[in-house]
């Protein structure tokens, strides 16, 4: 019985995750834009010296940033609100990482954190309360602080 409580409450969360936004690292910028006319987001767009950031309000009221290089790549994500992302969506190809991230993370509480060279995920919260951050590593922009990406 507690298995299909799980598998009720998986389909439930992606459900309703559904909507959300879909710009996948490595995306591009038009994918931002295509994301917030199928999530019915606002979408806010502040120009940096060396890369965009497009910050998209889901119906939800949570917060997905796309940080794009001046070539229009996307480099990092976050997320900050009351719903998880779906992150197959915003992680596209990478994934697979966070589900290795959430499979060795499975026994403990507290935060995820996923280091690898090719990506790094952070992930917090609780219920209504979430954050976090996805980003690339060898396409980060010369010069930028990593809190600056928040």
């Amino acid at each position: 019985m507690n298995k299909h409580k799980n598998f009720l409450i998986w389909f439930i969360l992606n459900i309703s995750l559904a909507v959300t936004a879909r710009a996948a690292l490595h995306g591009n910028e038009q994918s931002v834009y295509d994301d917030s006319n199928k999530s019915a987001a606002t979408i806010t767009t502040e120009a940096l010296s060396n890369y965009t950031i497009h910050t998209l309000t889901l119906p939800s009221g949570t917060k997905v940033k796309e940080y794009l290089s001046t070539n229009g790549q996307v480099f990092a994500v976050t997320w900050n609100g009351p719903l998880l992302p779906n992150f197959e969506m915003i992680l596209g190809s990478h994934i697979k990482d966070y589900q290795a991230a959430t499979n060795t993370n499975s026994s403990r509480r507290g935060p995820l954190i996923y280091q690898h060279p090719d990506i790094v995920i952070e992930s917090a919260g609780h219920i209504r309360a979430f954050n976090g951050r996805a980003y690339l590593p060898t396409l980060l922009p010369m010069g930028l602080k990593l809190e600056e990406i928040n």
